[in-house]
Protein backbone atom coordinates (compact mmCIF):
# COMPACT_ATOMS: atom_id res chain seq x y z
CA UNK A 1 0.00 0.00 0.00
CA UNK A 2 2.66 2.09 1.17
CA UNK A 3 4.35 1.72 -2.31
CA UNK A 4 1.18 2.53 -4.04
CA UNK A 5 0.87 5.91 -2.62
CA UNK A 6 4.64 6.38 -3.57
CA UNK A 7 4.02 5.42 -7.02
CA UNK A 8 0.54 8.12 -6.89
CA UNK A 9 3.06 10.67 -5.88
CA UNK A 10 5.49 10.25 -8.44
CA UNK A 11 2.80 10.34 -10.93
CA UNK A 12 1.22 13.80 -9.80
CA UNK A 13 4.28 14.73 -9.30
CA UNK A 14 5.72 14.27 -12.58
CA UNK A 15 2.52 15.15 -14.69
CA UNK A 16 1.96 18.55 -12.99
CA UNK A 17 5.22 19.81 -12.62
CA UNK A 18 7.37 17.89 -15.76
CA UNK A 19 10.03 16.84 -13.16
CA UNK A 20 12.09 13.73 -12.52
CA UNK A 21 10.55 12.18 -9.30
CA UNK A 22 12.04 9.18 -7.48
CA UNK A 23 10.03 6.69 -5.08
CA UNK A 24 13.49 6.18 -3.62
CA UNK A 25 16.54 8.03 -2.60
CA UNK A 26 19.24 7.48 -5.89
CA UNK A 27 23.46 6.87 -5.59
CA UNK A 28 23.58 9.80 -7.69
CA UNK A 29 20.40 12.38 -8.49
CA UNK A 30 20.30 14.18 -11.60
CA UNK A 31 18.69 17.56 -10.63
CA UNK A 32 16.15 19.14 -10.93
CA UNK A 33 14.48 16.00 -9.18
CA UNK A 34 12.23 14.71 -6.62
CA UNK A 35 12.29 11.78 -4.06
CA UNK A 36 9.56 10.81 -2.01
CA UNK A 37 10.55 8.96 1.11
CA UNK A 38 8.22 7.69 3.85
CA UNK A 39 9.19 8.70 7.29
CA UNK A 40 6.51 7.61 9.82
CA UNK A 41 3.42 5.66 10.12
CA UNK A 42 1.10 6.39 13.03
CA UNK A 43 -1.68 3.94 13.61
CA UNK A 44 -5.15 5.15 14.42
CA UNK A 45 -6.70 3.56 17.43
CA UNK A 46 -9.72 5.88 17.63
CA UNK A 47 -11.29 4.77 14.48
CA UNK A 48 -12.91 1.67 13.52
CA UNK A 49 -10.70 -0.79 11.42
CA UNK A 50 -6.91 -0.79 10.50
CA UNK A 51 -6.57 2.77 9.80
CA UNK A 52 -2.84 4.44 9.63
CA UNK A 53 -1.74 7.44 8.75
CA UNK A 54 1.74 7.69 7.20
CA UNK A 55 4.36 11.04 6.80
CA UNK A 56 6.26 11.25 3.95
CA UNK A 57 9.01 13.79 2.90
CA UNK A 58 9.21 15.25 -0.57
CA UNK A 59 12.60 15.98 -1.54
CA UNK A 60 13.04 18.81 -3.81
CA UNK A 61 16.54 18.76 -5.33
CA UNK A 62 18.55 21.76 -7.03
CA UNK A 63 21.95 21.80 -8.58
CA UNK A 64 23.95 24.14 -6.00
CA UNK A 65 26.50 24.71 -8.92
CA UNK A 66 23.85 26.75 -11.02
CA UNK A 67 24.33 30.67 -9.81
CA UNK A 68 22.57 30.52 -6.35
CA UNK A 69 20.21 33.65 -6.86
CA UNK A 70 18.65 31.45 -10.11
CA UNK A 71 18.08 28.38 -8.24
CA UNK A 72 16.54 30.68 -4.98
CA UNK A 73 14.03 32.25 -7.90
CA UNK A 74 13.58 28.52 -8.72
CA UNK A 75 12.82 27.23 -5.76
CA UNK A 76 10.55 30.09 -4.63
CA UNK A 77 8.11 29.16 -7.20
CA UNK A 78 8.35 25.81 -5.96
CA UNK A 79 7.22 26.86 -2.25
CA UNK A 80 4.22 28.61 -3.02
CA UNK A 81 0.65 27.25 -1.79
CA UNK A 82 -0.77 27.46 -5.34
CA UNK A 83 -0.66 27.82 -9.08
CA UNK A 84 1.38 26.29 -11.89
CA UNK A 85 5.29 25.13 -10.50
CA UNK A 86 3.90 24.61 -6.75
CA UNK A 87 4.72 21.64 -4.91
CA UNK A 88 1.82 21.80 -2.97
CA UNK A 89 -0.71 22.44 -5.81
CA UNK A 90 0.78 19.07 -7.59
CA UNK A 91 0.82 17.15 -4.21
CA UNK A 92 -3.07 17.76 -4.03
CA UNK A 93 -3.40 16.62 -7.33
CA UNK A 94 -2.60 13.10 -6.24
CA UNK A 95 -5.03 10.55 -7.10
CA UNK A 96 -5.59 8.00 -4.44
CA UNK A 97 -8.34 6.29 -5.08
CA UNK A 98 -9.02 2.65 -4.02
CA UNK A 99 -5.43 3.33 -2.38
CA UNK A 100 -6.16 6.11 0.43
CA UNK A 101 -8.37 8.65 2.21
CA UNK A 102 -6.29 11.76 1.88
CA UNK A 103 -3.32 13.32 1.62
CA UNK A 104 -2.55 16.40 3.42
CA UNK A 105 0.73 19.14 2.71
CA UNK A 106 1.84 20.35 6.26
CA UNK A 107 4.08 22.93 5.65
CA UNK A 108 7.49 22.59 4.09
CA UNK A 109 11.48 23.20 5.22
CA UNK A 110 13.93 24.92 2.80
CA UNK A 111 17.03 23.08 2.87
CA UNK A 112 21.27 22.66 1.40
CA UNK A 113 21.38 18.58 1.14
CA UNK A 114 24.37 16.33 0.78
CA UNK A 115 24.58 13.09 -1.74
CA UNK A 116 27.29 11.11 -2.22
CA UNK A 117 29.64 14.01 -1.60
CA UNK A 118 27.50 16.54 -4.28
CA UNK A 119 25.75 19.34 -2.75
CA UNK A 120 22.09 20.32 -3.50
CA UNK A 121 19.97 22.79 -2.90
CA UNK A 122 16.33 22.63 -1.96
CA UNK A 123 13.46 21.92 0.49
CA UNK A 124 11.62 19.30 1.98
CA UNK A 125 7.47 19.30 2.28
CA UNK A 126 5.28 17.24 5.01
CA UNK A 127 3.12 15.27 3.72
CA UNK A 128 0.45 12.99 5.60
CA UNK A 129 -1.91 10.51 4.15
CA UNK A 130 -4.20 8.80 5.64
CA UNK A 131 -4.77 4.24 4.68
Amino acid sequence: MIKDIKQAIQTAIKNNLNIECYTSMPGAPTPPCVVVVPTKGDYVINFPGNMMQVSFEITLLLSKGDALENVQDMLDTYLLPTGQGSMKAALMQTDLTGIADWIRVTGFDYSGFTISGVEYLGAKWHVQVMI
